[in-house]
């Protein structure tokens, strides 16, 4: 495991005995936390309820918001200040397996307010958000009835927040916080909202111009559920909700069952009473490109746990479900048989990816020991794991959970190194708890996670490496039978769910069109936007852990294409946004463990034509390999070009972008060996050995028919 590298700690105890009683009751006014950079200040309020403000560069930030707890029938939040405790942090955080950054800056200033009915409050002020907790001492179970989260903001914001389909989970005779957290961003005044709404995080509030954007979601979530939000109707704010205790469940659902809660109790949690409560966070963005390089849910997700992390790998896999296992050009029937699963091995080792993934379908839904006929997995992972590759299996949660040993045991018996869990659909206390638990049994077994039909990301992977990513989005399935996968969705992500944590959207379709052309096809996927769109969200959208959205027999038409695709890293040292705009435009520049830069761009429907200029490189001369959208790609969505050059740090690039395009670019030192794409022996490094100028259009191809 790394170290957690401390440059500094400074705790200052500001001792009881030297606060007067005046001033333990709350008389002097409100407690003051300053960031480091000084620019925000959080006001702590106490006496007869606790209540949280906060300031910007002076201008309103957070109006006075109420924060508290309801333990046993008991309101904590209405005591006077027992207890006064400041202190402040610059740390370094080495990070294991965290696709944003190696080296994680954690510096903050921190208050911890105790009061004399036995709440809590933590309050921490650093300089891109602030962030607050609760907890209580009282050395027995109790049960948790609410907590009070009653969010004010200034003037008359504007909210980007996914709302839970009520209608339809009744339809379904469940409730609303059954949810696969799959919803598309509504976006309008907060005043706006109804009153039923119910969202889940992360949500974004736009207070107006010349306020920062203020995203809210939450951190370090155990043994508890997770918070929802919805609009107040007595000021401009956000109450917070949480899916009661499950006290009963029944399973829905034939092709893919789940379990459901069908009985809830008069409360949320039933937990150790001496605990600290999860991070309420408020991630603060002076402007849009200030958002999706925060990493401060990851610094708030508690403390990695000690072990040998070390056989964490990164890589990609493919993802044959979106495509239903149709390939062409094999002398086999394609499908559920090993003849196909062997050849997605052979794609996985030609072309680097590092990993096979069996999607769903490799056994039966409800039993994970019992293999589909004409599959023979055992002998298929062993094959994958001598060839050097890691191998997920895909499960549902209802199954992992009635057998959790005895799934994961196979599993790891056959040498598998992942595991996928799919339709949790909750967040409530005892499903936060499956997480968890699935989490740690998959890293005793030395084997990665990756959740669908789950919750945002709240820091798991910060103490837990093995968390490797998740869903808790609309995901590159939805081009099956959907439209609401637009480039202006895509475009919105990094900047709101993007910032909780790893994405696994699959991105990478070969198949691909304008708006005008865009079908919804089912085992024959399109997507709309540009070929170089999906390449760029394999900057964008991070996930150690990634999978190779478009069909296997569309890439292997396409070699040269298919290994830039593969070639781009899931694990970078740093991150840093450029430039960009919600639900328009992003652009993002990532350094690989290498060294060598990568740069992405993407855009929503509007054509765009940006420049990154290069002086974050060193001195001397670097090879520029831009991979853009082709000069027709605003009617063939697929075409796509690729240019080389040499450049210093004197030079700019110029980033052209089709309607619902993108750019990828790679920037290494001349003469730094690369992987040399299969069957591309005209790709190499020669630019830099001329000092020319290469350039090489390239059209995608067309799509092939799914059967020849």
């Amino acid at each position: 495991m790394r170290r957690t590298i401390s440059h500094a700690l400074c705790l200052l105890a500001l001792g009881v005995a030297g606060t007067t009683a005046q001033q333990q009751a709350g008389d002097a006014g409100p407690i003051p936390v300053r960031s480091p950079d000084g620019r925000t200040i959080v006001s702590i309020e106490a006496g007869g309820s606790v209540r949280l403000s906060a300031t910007r560069d002076g201008r309103p930030l957070l109006a006075p918001s109420a924060v508290g707890l309801v333990v046993d029938g008991q309101t904590l939040g209405g005591g006077t200040v027992r207890d006064l405790r400041h202190s402040h942090a610059d740390n370094t955080i080495q990070s294991v397996f965290y696709a944003r950054r190696r080296l994680v800056r954690d510096r903050y200033r921190e208050v911890i307010v105790t009061l004399d009915d036995g709440l809590g409050v933590t309050v921490r002020a650093y300089d891109d958000g602030i962030a607050y907790r609760l907890s209580t001492a009282l050395d027995r179970t109790v049960r948790i009835d609410h907590e009070i989260v009653r969010l004010r903001f200034p003037g008359d914001p504007t909210l980007y927040a996914p709302l839970a389909d009520c209608a339809k989970s009744a339809k379904n005779g469940i409730d609303c916080f059954h949810t696969s957290f799959e919803e598309p961003y509504a976006v309008r005044p907060l005043r706006d909202f109804p009153a039923d709404g119910q969202a889940f995080l992360p949500v974004l509030v736009d207070s107006g111009t010349h306020r920062p954007k203020v995203l809210i979601t939450e951190a370090d979530l155990i043994d508890y559920p997770g918070l929802w939000l919805r609009a107040s109707q007595d000021a401009p704010g956000l109450d917070g909700l949480f899916a009661p205790f499950p006290l009963a469940e029944k399973v829905i659902g034939s092709e893919y069952p789940q379990a459901v809660a069908v009985q809830r109790a008069g409360y949320i949690a039933e937990t150790n009473g001496r605990r600290a409560y999860p991070w309420r966070v408020l991630a603060i963005a002076d402007r849009d490109a200030d958002l999706p390089a925060n990493d401060i849910v990851y610094r708030l997700g508690g403390t990695t746990e000690p072990g040998d992390w070390t056989w964490l790998r990164p890589g990609k896999s493919q993802s044959e479900w979106l495509w239903d296992n149709i390939l062409y050009d094999v002398p086999f029937e394609a499908g559920l048989n090993s003849a196909t699963y062997r050849h997605y091995i052979d794609f996985a080792v030609r072309f680097g990816t590092g990993y096979l993934f069996f999607d769903a379908g490799w056994s039966k839904v409800g039993d994970p020991l019992s293999v589909t006929p004409g599959l023979d997995v055992p002998a298929l992972v062993r094959e994958a794991r001598g060839k050097g590759l890691g191998v997920v299996l895909w499960t549902s949660a209802l199954a992992v959970d009635r057998n959790m040993n005895a799934v994961l045991d196979q599993l790891q018996e056959w040498g598998a190194t992942g595991v996928m869990v799919d339709f949790m659909d909750r967040d409530d206390q005892r499903t936060v708890g499956f997480y968890e638990r699935v989490v740690r049994e998959a890293a005793k077994r030395r084997m990665v996670t990756n959740f669908h039909g789950a919750f945002k990301p709240t820091g798991l992977e910060r103490r837990l490496p093995n968390a490797a990513t998740r869903e808790a989005v609309i995901a590159s399935e939805y081009h099956k039978w959907s439209e609401v996968l637009t480039p202006e969705y895509e475009v919105t992500l990094p900047f709101i769910r993007g910032v909780a944590g790893a994405i696994d959207y699959e991105p990478g379709h070969m198949r691909n069109a304008q708006r005008e052309g865009f079908r919804p096809l089912g085992p024959l996927p399109m997507t709309q936007g540009t070929r170089m769109h999906q390449a760029a969200m394999y900057l964008l959208y991070e996930s150690p852990y990634a999978k190779m959205g478009g069909n296997v027999s569309d890439y292997e038409r396409e070699p040269m294409f298919t290994q830039f695709l593969a070639d781009i890293p899931t694990l970078w040292n740093d991150t840093r946004v450029l430039d960009g705009r919600i639900a328009d435009y992003i652009m993002i520049l990532r350094q690989a463990a290498d060294g060598t830069w990568w740069a992405g761009a993407m855009t929503d429907w509007t054509p765009r034509e940006l420049s990154l200029p290069l002086g974050f490189l060193p001195e001397g001369s670097f090879t520029a390999e831009a991979w853009q959208d082709g000069p027709n790609a605003a009617r063939y969505a697929s075409d796509w070009r690729r240019d080389q050059r040499t450049v210093t740090r004197t030079d700019t690039l110029p980033i052209r972008m089709a309607p619902g395009g993108g750019w990828v670019a790679r920037l290494a030192p001349c003469g730094q060996p690369r992987h040399v794409p299969c069957q591309d022996p005209a790709v190499s490094d020669g630019a830099c050995a001329t000092g020319t100028t290469g350039t090489e259009p390239r059209a995608g191809a067309p799509a092939a028919p799914a059967v020849r």
